[in-house]
């Protein structure tokens, strides 16, 4: 079970990943403004971090610029998500986004997503 951040403003969606997440026992916590993203991170040491490009109070590109300056921040592995492929292309810059999902995705996706990065996430180091 893995503590999982979601931050998306359109609340069907967050409410739908919530529940798929939440099914698989994982522990779901959310946030609708990206201005409450860091303090939430700092707060929950969520596992993964689901970030939608598109939020109000602060834009998923300048939270992962914040989040790539803090040393125990850039530790969280993130999924980017957005409608807008364009975006998509500015989140390369930033290793810990460990993937990039163009809305809209399937549920499927996103859970073989999410279980691919923490798998990766809890396993040893090859010596």
């Amino acid at each position: 079970m893995a503590k999982i951040l979601i931050a998306d403003d359109e609340i069907n969606l967050q409410n739908l990943i919530k529940t798929v997440l939440e099914e698989g026992k994982h522990q779901v916590l959310t946030v609708t403004r990206g201005s409450d993203v860091i303090a939430a991170l700092q707060r929950e040491k969520p596992d993964l971090l689901i970030l939608d490009v598109m939020l109000p109070a602060m834009d998923g590109l300048s939270l992962q610029k914040i989040i790539a300056q803090d040393p125990a921040l850039r530790a969280v592995p993130i999924i980017v998500i957005t409608a807008q492929k364009a975006f998509l292309g500015m989140f390369s810059a930033f290793p810990q986004v460990a993937a990039k999902l163009e809305k809209p995705f399937t549920m499927q996706t996103l859970i073989a997503t999410v279980d691919s990065i923490l798998n990766r996430k809890q396993s040893p180091a090859v010596q």
